[in-house]
């Protein structure tokens, strides 16, 4: 992988570990309650975050996409 490939991978997990660290907070209700759209609009940003780091992750590392 190219120094440019582990940077770019770098640089997008970042905000991403973010997004999820903040939905998880407002999904523990932390700050306060939540209504039920709310709720359900935030796992929807929590799930696609995580999809993508998935994917993020796969693409810098295809050997590790092998193991089980």
């Amino acid at each position: 992988m190219s120094v440019l490939s582990r940077r770019a991978a770098h640089d997008l997990r970042t905000p991403l570990n973010a997004i999820i660290g903040f939905t998880g907070t407002l999904l523990m209700r932390l700050p306060g309650p939540l209504n039920d759209e709310q709720e359900h609009q935030l796992e929807l940003v929590r799930e696609s975050a995580e999809e993508l780091l998935s994917r993020i992750n796969a693409l810098s590392d295809p050997d590790a996409e092998a193991a089980p």
